[in-house]
């Protein structure tokens, strides 16, 4: 019965589906003062990921918005009305760039041209996606924007951030830059945190499979090896092809993968279609895209995700 429900499964991609998000209300707000003050100064991000590292180096100076709310997949997130007014008020824009965003929220951070934007993910020095899987088949263009699983390329990050807010607060750069350099510490701490914990498991245990291809920057920073993605489209299923579902099976018959971590953020019915076809473990819970609540950042959000796979990988 599990081939007989493979195949429909496979022929039933080949008719084509849709997904849809749901969107949320979002609180990303560090300053103490109104909205509507005019003397505030607006940074406005597009992920409530980098609203964190902004607010880590402006403390309660600058009133932060994050145009993605809490929770919600930076790809499928459709903006409207709200957002087009917050951009609009903003003094200055952090995006991740690298066609990370939403075609949507790109065209209009384009239409504000008065507006200075900062692509973080254009500055440093991202990589390619996977050669194991197909770039035309990504949302992105063909460099991974998930950098943030490497934290020193968040320390470029938070080093370029730092910078562009002294140049437009200058009076509070020296404030900026002492927060900054207490938290390059705490992320010089977590990339430790890591290696430590990845050091736990034994190099013949090191491998697994994801839903999606966004675990390029852990792998190539830690010795972690994700053999393949099952879903190369990162916003839906729509464009998983019959194909990528059966090379996913053959990659785990071959390589003798014994888990696939499923994020919180991304459909996964493909995937469970493959794990209940192969026998492979399935573990749900990893957060890639975005912070779940106000009550998690982004150095929480790594050591979750890591304690996650550290501990399934451990006893495997």
């Amino acid at each position: 019965m599990k081939k007989n429900t493979f195949l429909i499964f496979v022929f039933a991609l080949i008719l084509g589906c849709a997904t849809g998000s749901t969107t949320k209300d979002v609180e990303i707000n560090t300053s103490s003062g109104s909205s509507q003050d005019e003397s505030i100064i607006r940074v406005t991000t597009t992920t409530p990921i980098i609203a964190d590292w902004v607010s880590e180096i402006a403390g309660d100076n600058l009133l932060i918005e994050s145009i993605i709310p809490y929770g919600v997949n930076p790809h499928s997130y459709q903006s409207g009305a709200k957002e087009i007014a917050t951009i609009t008020e903003s003094d200055l824009i952090f995006s991740i760039g690298l066609a990370y965003e939403e075609a949507k929220i790109t065209k209009l951070l384009a239409n504000n041209s008065e507006i200075k934007v900062i692509e973080i993910g254009n500055v440093i020095s991202s990589t390619e996606f996977s050669k194991k899987t197909d770039k035309h088949s990504h949302d992105h263009g063909t460099n991974d924007p998930h950098f943030w699983f490497d934290p020193l390329m968040v320390i470029d990050a938070v080093k370029l951030i730092t910078n562009e807010l002294s140049q437009l607060d200058p009076n509070e750069a020296d404030y900026y830059n002492s927060r900054s350099k207490k938290y390059i510490i705490e992320l010089e701490d977590l990339d430790k945190y890591i290696k430590d914990a990845i050091n736990q498991i034994p190099v013949n245990n090191r491998e697994f499979m994801t839903a999606h291809e966004s675990l390029g920057y852990l792998s190539k920073r830690y010795d972690i090896d994700v053999i393949h993605a099952v879903i190369p489209n990162v916003s839906s299923e729509a464009g998983v092809k019959p194909e990528d579902l059966v090379n996913a099976v053959k990659l785990i018959k071959k390589h003798d993968i014994k888990i696939i971590f499923l994020e919180n953020e991304t459909p996964d019915k493909s995937a469970k279609t493959v794990a209940d076809e192969t026998g492979i473990k399935v573990v749900s819970g990893l957060g890639v895209e975005t912070l779940k609540d106000k009550n998690q950042n982004y150095v929480t959000f790594m050591k979750s995700n890591i304690d996650i796979i550290i501990e399934n990988l451990k006893n495997q």
